[in-house]
């Protein structure tokens, strides 16, 4: 579409945020709220196993890609550039483009500058998209000590447009019970993992620990309350 013979891009915005942060929540938040409607979303996948788009199952047609050689930001930046260039034929709908923007979730580990640079620097990219916004993720209970361990999580916060400040309602809690969130939460993790590769020898596990996670909030939000 043009006015006045102008070509109007279409709007990228670009979520990422540590390992831990949210940044996924806050993107499966948007997707079942109807947020992005018309919106193609590019899920990073870390690895050979795509952990996020496997968290991520489609609500309903609004199509969730997966970028599956890696980290978008470092060892596929080709593919990425190739990805967007090709979107509009490759993921039409009777002959025509769907979708009128574009979000991209980065892998935690990574830093967001490459990508970046592709949707701004690119000419593939460039001819048809342009660079909305910068969405970072910050978990608000351990954004001290990640900034001071890893230097990712600066850089994605230094390039950010706007900071979606998670886990609020943590604040302040005891730290045994933080300590036992977050180990439930990796041993979720790793039993998700363990099940896409079956690995896992007891289904159930995943249920229980989803059961405790769910009781121990419970708990904490009564505390908070």
């Amino acid at each position: 579409m043009s006015i006045k013979g102008v070509k109007q891009r279409i709007p990228i915005s670009v979520l990422t945020g540590f390992l831990g942060s949210g940044k996924t929540t806050v993107l499966k938040h948007f997707v079942r709220s109807g947020d992005l409607s018309r919106t193609l979303v590019l899920v990073n996948e870390f690895g050979e196993v795509g952990l996020d788009h496997h968290l991520l199952t489609p609500i309903d047609d609004d199509t969730l890609v997966a970028l599956d050689s890696g980290c978008i930001c470092c060892t596929i930046r080709a593919d990425l550039s190739k990805t967007l260039a090709e979107a509009p034929w490759r993921y039409s709908r009777d002959g025509a483009r769907w979708f009128d923007q574009v979000i991209i979730e980065t892998t935690g580990v990574a830093d967001p500058a490459p990508v970046l640079q592709t949707i701004l620097g690119d000419p593939k990219v460039v001819d048809s998209y342009s660079l909305s916004s910068v969405l970072t993720a910050v978990d608000a209970v351990n954004a001290i000590s990640t900034l001071n361990e890893h230097a990712e999580a600066v850089k994605q916060i230094a390039v950010a447009d706007r900071l979606l400040l998670t886990k609020t309602d943590l604040v302040g809690t005891d730290q045994g019970e933080l300590e036992n969130l977050e180990k439930l939460k990796k041993d979720l993790f790793n039993f998700r993992f363990q099940k896409i590769n079956g690995q896992i020898k007891s289904p159930a596990k995943i249920t229980e620990t989803k059961k405790n996670i769910a009781r121990l909030k419970t708990l904490i939000e009564v505390k908070n309350a």
